[in-house]
């Protein structure tokens, strides 16, 4: 989590008021009066007179929201609102609450139970809202950086009338799993010189006391065993123990630097005076250097001793918040406050006093000395074993909220600095020395923390470089493969589009269709219509057509093809070409060709007839061309490839050509299909050139309803070849001869087909009409992937909640919950909206699905990353 600070200063009584002056680390200042209620003091001391399991929760709750109300008034609740909002929406902020109280009467009130009803919250309880009880002391947190394990020393003085084996028990059971831990209890006759011996051996981090504690005089007392004391079962420590004061036991620190944590499991630990100013002993052992102490201000039972124990030290020494006290304090408390029921003042008896300003009281390695190296030295001669261990160390182990801890960690590091930086200042030649030398260790680690928010961000973008890689899977096919998630998408989309926009038909183009029946006496289609065919041509070349395209198969011999060539002729000298289709393979290899009795009228007006209708799916794409591999490009510039033509840009060709046919090619430069005569471009037709090689044309596709319109039956019009005003609506026209069998359809869209002649048709309208349907070029489809991505690791990151619905899916024994982020279904609908602006208004088609799952990729994986992604820590 990362805090923004709250700091409440509570000073002197002014006119029976007390003043308050409240400032928010980025909100500003504000100030209140608070009123002593009169009940306050003796409802306090009623709460540690009377055991837990008497205590109301409800009259808990009251006494909360009392000290909440004359706490937050007037404009210190209006800065705490205005810092809160700032955070609610982001589940890793919080505000971290410092209560800073000067009176002693205050002080000693049990502000952890500080309830909000607003937010119908203990406060001390959210780890949105640690409260501590701060201290400010303008000194370093010394040998912040530790190596695992963290070591805990367990005090547990005999005599204290405790039940020894339940007290080990419970801390040894909080402790076992932690293997990050090393406990060490000391226990029996714990004396001052059994304590000193115990530091001499080991640098203790924790130090967790078991026992009893006294306030006298206004004097906080830990009682450990005296050194000439007995040590008979059932001795009265408070009778025959040694009372050592805070300034005392904080003397076995004083050298100590390892120490961070002081952890009082004792009765009166935490209490301060009522008549002197941090005067108890956990103040004042944070006073005289310890950062951070927590005290039990009330009984505790054996249950929550051991639940708070568990949970506290769970999250103190593992995981994202190692090392910050107030988390793992707040985290602990909620656990108790849920858990343990019958106990409702268990969660407000841990109170923390600390002196770091972060709530950071250790820097921890995430592994042992010597265990990177060893994990190197496995995987450096096997490459394979490497990669799968980077893999899997990218998915599989500590969330990426330790950025926030790196952060807060940072921070501490800095302040350490500066503390150093002023006790250098007008110093003792040895005092600035040893300061000198500690600002130059701190300054490395400082670098080093730096190093690691450096790596963790190269983490978060490998993050997002996996979820490009996987869209540029999706862009090469993933998704369409094996479940059509595109042809279902364009399917339902396109037809939708093209029902919003204006459809053109090139009115310079007549189709004649044959059917598959007998055609009004004509007979079923075959070589044997050569016959009509050629007085079909003699008639267009009479009416002055400018092309007459035969979008027919001619490898079959027939006894009517000498008749058909001799049209064929004399149309081209009357102007009028004629052109036929051949079939041919990717590689240019002739699958169906041309009978030799029609070659030679022919010649080279023929284009490639098996192009298709659909490409990729079923978007629109129509093969215009592919290169010519046999043809030397020795006399074409180094950027034009010499092209095989289709049946349609054959068409257009000539249709354009007027005293001889176009050169035709295909530029790399501009990837384009440019039509040329002696130079000058007469017509440039943006193509995309696919992985085969072939120079794919998307194309616009008229209404039916057009296209019947310039559709007339083969026997309709071969009834009335002698009819010189029937034929000319075919003058200086572009004519496609077609039949409608079976074999001859093709899919345009799913559930939506058109013969092949239309395809035609629709390609060569396209080209003379100008209207060029465009896909997405590859950098704009990078480009969308990664925002829709952004948009959806955003959404993780920042905005989870906003319109998030949560589903409970059933399964045999376990019930699986996931959560649909509504917010990033707006977004989808946003794009959805654009595509058909872009398409309406420019013709380029950009709906793809893996754009639309793109969002919901990220937001899943950017949520696996927050949770599993390891920081490898030195």
């Amino acid at each position: 989590m990362e805090y923004k600070n709250f700091d409440l200063y509570i000073d002197s009584e002014q006119e029976e008021k007390y003043k308050i002056a409240a400032k928010s680390e980025t909100m500003g200042d504000a100030f209140g009066d608070l009123l002593l209620q009169p009940d306050w003091l003796d409802t306090a001391q009623s709460l540690k007179n009377v055991a837990q399991v008497e205590i109301d929760s409800a009259r808990l709750t009251n006494f909360g929201t009392s000290l909440h109300k004359s706490l937050f008034c007037d404009g210190v609740g209006d800065l705490l609102r205005v810092s809160m909002g700032s955070v609610l929406l982001n589940d890793e902020q919080g505000v971290r609450i410092r209560l800073m109280i000067s009176p002693p009467e205050i002080a000693s009130l049990p502000w952890e139970t500080l309830y909000d009803q607003r937010t119908k919250c203990f406060l001390s309880t959210s780890g949105k809202t640690p409260l501590t009880r701060f201290i400010r002391i303008f000194e370093p947190i010394k040998s912040l950086k530790i190596t695992p394990p963290v070591r805990v020393l367990v005090l547990i003085p005999s005599g204290s009338g405790l039940d020894v084996e339940i007290e080990k028990r419970i801390i040894t059971e909080a402790l076992r799993e932690l293997k990050t831990v090393e406990l060490t209890i000391l226990e029996g006759k714990v004396t001052r010189s059994r304590i000193s011996e115990a530091l001499t051996e080991k640098q203790y981090h924790i130090l967790h006391f078991i026992g009893h504690g006294v306030f006298e005089s206004n004097q906080g007392y830990l009682l450990l065993n005296s050194e000439e004391g007995k040590e008979a079962e059932g001795d009265n420590i408070e009778a025959e123990g040694d009372k050592i004061p805070a300034d005392a036991f904080a003397d076995f620190f004083r050298d100590y630097p390892s120490l961070k944590l002081v952890v009082l499991n004792s009765c009166q630990g935490a209490e301060v005076s009522s008549t002197e100013p941090l005067v108890g002993m956990a103040p004042q052992l944070v006073m005289r250097g310890i950062p951070a102490v927590i005290a039990m201000q009330y009984p505790i039972s054996d249950k929550a001793a051991l639940l708070f124990s568990k949970e506290f030290y769970l999250k103190l020494c593992k995981g994202w918040s190692r090392g910050q006290v107030d988390a793992a304090i707040s985290h602990a408390r909620n656990r108790i406050h849920m858990d343990i029921d019958d106990e409702p003042l268990a969660f407000a008896t841990p109170a923390l006093f600390m002196r770091s300003s972060t709530g950071v009281i250790f820097d921890i390695d995430q592994a042992p000395p010597g265990a990177q190296d060893a994990a190197d030295a496995a995987t450096r001669h096997s490459p394979a074993k490497s990669l799968w261990q980077k893999l899997t160390t990218l998915f599989t182990s500590q969330p990426i909220k330790n950025i926030n801890r790196l952060n807060e960690l940072k921070k501490t590091y800095q302040q350490n600095i500066e503390a150093w930086q002023e006790l250098q200042k007008d110093a003792h030649p040895a005092v600035a020395a040893e300061a000198a030398q500690a600002i130059t260790q701190e300054q490395k680690e400082l670098s080093a923390v730096d190093d690691r928010i450096a790596r963790w961000d190269r983490t978060f973008a490998a993050s997002l470089v996996a979820t490009v890689l996987i869209f540029l899977l999706g862009y090469v096919g993933l998704f369409n493969f094996p479940f059509h998630l595109d042809d279902w998408l364009e399917s339902r989309f396109i037809p939708y589009m093209d029902a919003y926009v204006v459809k053109k038909f090139n009115p310079d183009i007549r189709l004649i269709m044959a059917d598959e029946d007998e055609n009004e006496g004509m007979g079923v289609t075959g070589p044997e219509w050569r016959k009509y065919h050629a007085e079909l041509v003699k008639a267009l070349a009479e009416a002055k057509a400018k092309v007459v395209i035969f979008d027919l198969y001619m490898d079959e011999p027939s006894p009517h093809d000498q008749q058909l060539a001799e049209a064929v002729r004399q149309a081209s000298a009357q102007g009028t070409q004629v052109v036929i289709g051949k079939a041919l393979d990717e590689d240019g290899n002739v699958i169906q060709g041309i009978t030799s009795n029609l070659q030679d009228a022919f010649k080279e007006r023929w284009g490639n007839i098996k192009v298709g209708g659909q490409r990729g799916g079923f978007v629109r794409v129509y093969q215009l061309a592919q290169p010519d591999r046999q043809l030397s490009s020795s006399d074409s510039q180094p950027t034009e490839v010499p092209i095989i033509p289709s049946l349609g840009l054959q068409a257009v060709n000539l249709y354009l050509s007027k005293d001889a046919r176009l050169k035709a090619f295909f530029n790399e430069d501009t990837e384009s299909i440019q039509l040329r005569s002696d130079g000058t471009l007469v017509k440039s037709i943006p193509v995309r050139k696919t992985n085969q090689a072939l120079y794919d044309f998307p194309y616009d596709l008229a209404q039916r309803s057009r296209l019947s319109d310039a559709t007339r039956s083969y026997s309709s019009v071969y009834r009335r070849i002698n009819d010189p005003a029937f034929l000319s609506d075919y003058r200086g026209k572009i004519v496609l001869v077609g039949y409608k069998t079976p074999d001859e359809i093709l899919n345009v869209l799913q559930g939506e087909k058109r013969y092949g002649t239309e395809i035609h048709a629709n390609v060569i309208s396209n080209i003379l009409s100008g209207v060029y349907i465009s896909l997405l070029p590859s950098s704009y489809d990078f480009l969308i992937v990664a925002l829709m991505a952004a948009l959806g690791a955003l959404a993780q990151a920042r905005f989870k909640n906003v319109f998030s619905r949560r589903f409970v899916i059933p399964l045999s024994e376990q019930k699986k919950t996931i959560d649909v982020p509504g917010l990033l279904l707006v977004v989808d609908v946003v794009y959805l909206l654009i595509a058909f602006l872009i398409y309406k208004n420019e013709l380029m088609f950009i709906v793809k699905s893996y754009h639309l799952a793109a969002p919901f990729i990220a937001y899943w994986l950017t949520g696996k990353m927050r949770k599993r992604i390891n920081l490898k820590l030195r």
